[in-house]
């Protein structure tokens, strides 16, 4: 049918359209995000655009839902302003059935956005906190920066280095340590140094060729050692941690837990309020002759942000385990299905008894 066709092929330009700038915008905001987080050392600076990546992806499903409930709005706006719908509906089409091309362009994205909801999502937020975790847990000897003192995590010691070729078991250059521990003051030098790293994880710091000179802290008594070969402790071996949040649990193991299913009623939730935005779009664009489409994009807006937010709260209601995940879903969207629906049929007449108008009185002969 000419009218199906025209209405994905004006679906699918604005959904592009409004993809591209939401991306723009979400991505703008990841890297100032990013760049945050490895100002306050959080992350490396080397994986910025990596995290930021992973951070975009996270957020696609809300992205994907957004872009899609603009793009349908926008297209609705337009046919009612060119007098479009009025065509439609004098050739004897109901607006419920404007639906049927608005769900066949939309699945394929509908069905993208419970794959990412349920699987995407889970796995960059694990990423992120696998970077976030590895700079973390970086030995003393690869924060430092060659030509720089620099202080390690406990703060008991100061290293300085020329280069750091020994990150990788070889190399020369001036070397310098400087400790505090059990009330003495140690200042070690070194012509070179390598990592010898143990089957455990930790890791050891042989230095080559300097000497240490250790001074007590209370009588001043110091004692010089001359080495050819020195090692010390620079990495415990690292701990085992497991994930950070439910975010980062497959969806597979959520149900076990209360917090586990509150993150499954998000997961779940976006695709479905995908589903009932499309029915909330046809609903919310009546006549626009007298409202311009600025007006209708701010109320589509405002509409997805409380339904978000209902979403949130489900979660958080779900996770303390005030009400269950399954009467949840049936409560939130299964209610807001049945309530769009409901007043679009109300809307088209389909139901007189629900309209307002009153039935036509039978006229009796005598």
């Amino acid at each position: 049918m000419i009218f199906y066709a025209s209405i994905r092929r004006e679906l699918a330009q604005n959904f592009t359209a409004m993809l591209i700038v939401l991306l723009s915008i979400v991505m703008t905001m990841m890297l100032i995000r990013t760049l945050t987080m490895a100002n306050k050392g959080s992350v490396s600076p080397q994986d910025i655009f990596l995290i930021m990546a992973y951070l975009t992806l996270s957020f696609s499903p809300t992205i994907l839902t957004l872009s899609l409930f603009l793009s349908v709005t926008s297209c609705l706006v337009r046919w009612y302003q060119d007098s479009e719908m009025a065509v439609w509906f004098a050739s004897g089409q109901s607006l419920l059935a404007f639906w049927r091309p608005i769900v066949r362009f939309a699945w394929p994205i509908v069905l993208t956005i419970a794959l990412l909801g349920l699987f995407a999502w889970p796995w960059a937020n694990a990423q992120i906190d696998g970077l976030r975790n590895q700079f973390a847990q970086r030995s003393d000897i690869d924060r430092i920066t060659p030509g720089e003192f620099q202080r390690n995590k406990s703060g008991t010691r100061v290293f300085f280095t020329e280069n750091t070729k020994f990150r990788n078991q070889q190399g020369q250059g001036q070397v310098f340590i400087y400790g505090e521990k059990d009330g003495k003051n140690t200042v070690t030098t070194a012509q070179g140094g390598r990592i010898v790293r143990n089957a455990d994880g930790s890791a050891q710091l042989e230095l080559l060729q300097g000497q240490s000179v250790s001074q007590d802290t209370q009588t001043g008594a110091q004692n010089i050692s001359v080495f050819e070969r020195y090692r010390t402790l620079i990495q415990d071996a690292p701990a085992v941690l497991g994930p950070s949040s439910t975010r980062t649990v497959p969806s597979h193991q959520l149900l076990g837990t209360a917090l586990g299913r509150g993150e499954l009623t998000w997961r779940v939730g976006m695709a479905m309020a995908a589903c009932n935005l499309l029915l909330l779009a046809l609903l919310l664009i009546k006549n626009t002759q007298r409202t311009g489409k600025g007006s209708h994009m701010a109320l589509a807006l405002m509409a997805f942000a409380v339904y978000y937010n209902l979403i949130n709260f489900g979660q958080n209601w779900v996770a303390k385990g005030k009400i269950g995940l399954g009467w949840w879903l049936l409560l939130l969207h299964g209610g807001v299905f049945a309530l769009c629906y409901l007043l679009l049929l109300r809307r088209q007449g389909s139901l007189p008894f629900f309209s307002g108008r009153r039935p036509a009185q039978p006229v009796l002969s005598s």
